[in-house]
């Protein structure tokens, strides 16, 4: 538990934070764990409401018998205003047709855990979606849309909160091929005359099949040299292996591996590997959940010893 201090209008303010298990146990008490992160943000009269990035807001779309009518593809800021609101926008979608279908809540910053359901034409519900991988926020890609018509996305708050502060952003999007290029460590120590390994997991979403090349920014010192680095557009993790030579100097330095993507039409795009700040089965975002930055360093190795055996003994 902590207790804020402040002088505000001359009289004096406390404020008090806690946190219960959830899900509750048989004991329903005060908790708190290595994991227990949490933002707390102080402002003195009405905080500036954050931009979502949504092309529009959800007033300003179109009203059909209580749905929102949004077109494909786009964006909407919306807010559950009320305890126990549940928002829903209607799209018109073809038979076959893929489509993304995202709500972002606590990766901007929200205090919202959205719950999101899709509906077919007829009412009947054919997806709900909680919690993502890793996060709080729902995300459903359908594969192919089940037949011509409009759907209905309804979306609240997973324990039926609401006010001012309970914001989202809905997204609805044509998927596009991607690549998450994750490092399973994150520092590389090698000798001299020596080897050390890094292994790449390559996820591909939405058809990613790319081949790939691997340079490391910035380039690395003289006499550390990076084998081999290019992955086909099958693959689905690549193992590096970085060498140092026997006269390389002792270094210690921070390194991204730039992931440089060769499309069909010989077009090109880069992005970075990155490592997760993130670790267990925690869900939910920290202030910062996954960095490009990765460590590397060179040692000089330990001298060869050289057994002379002399009276049964070994020497140095």
């Amino acid at each position: 538990m902590h207790r804020f201090l402040g002088r505000f209008c001359r009289r004096r303010y406390y404020l008090q934070l806690f946190g219960v298990a959830h899900p509750a146990a048989t004991f329903i008490g005060y908790s708190g764990s290595d994991s227990a992160v949490y933002r707390l943000g102080l402002s003195l009269g009405e905080p500036k409401e954050k931009d979502l990035g949504a092309v529009h807001k959800e007033y300003e779309l179109p009203d059909e018998n209580g749905s929102r009518r949004i077109r494909f593809p786009s964006s909407v800021a919306g807010f559950l205003s009320n305890k126990g609101e549940v928002d829903s926008y209607v799209f018109e979608a073809k038979k076959r047709q893929k489509c993304q279908l995202r709500v972002d809540a606590q990766s901007l910053g929200l205090i919202t855990d959205p719950v999101m359901t899709l509906h077919r034409p007829s009412g009947a519900l054919l997806k709900e979606v909680d919690d993502g991988k890793g996060t709080k926020d729902a995300a459903y890609l359908s594969s192919s849309i089940p037949e011509d018509g409009n759907y209905t996305v309804r979306v609240w708050d997973r324990f039926r909160r609401g006010g001012k502060t309970f914001r989202y952003r809905f997204t609805i999007s044509n998927p596009k091929p991607e690549l998450i290029t994750k490092a399973n460590k994150e520092s590389i120590v090698l000798e001299t005359n020596g080897t050390a390994k890094l292994r790449l997991n390559l996820t591909r979403n939405n058809g990613n099949k790319n081949p790939l090349r691997i340079r490391p920014v910035p380039s690395l010192p003289e006499g550390v040299t990076l084998e081999d680095a290019n992955a086909s557009g099958k693959a689905s993790q690549v193992d590096l292996t970085f060498r140092a030579s026997p006269d390389a100097s002792p270094a210690n330095f921070p390194l991204r591996l730039r992931v440089i993507e060769t499309a069909e039409d010989n077009s090109t795009k880069g992005s970075y590997a990155t490592r997760s700040l993130v670790y267990g089965s925690k869900k939910g975002d920290y202030l910062v959940n996954e960095t490009p930055w990765l460590h590397i360093t060179v040692k000089t190795a330990p001298p060869a010893k050289e057994k002379k055996e002399e009276n049964g003994e070994e020497k140095e």
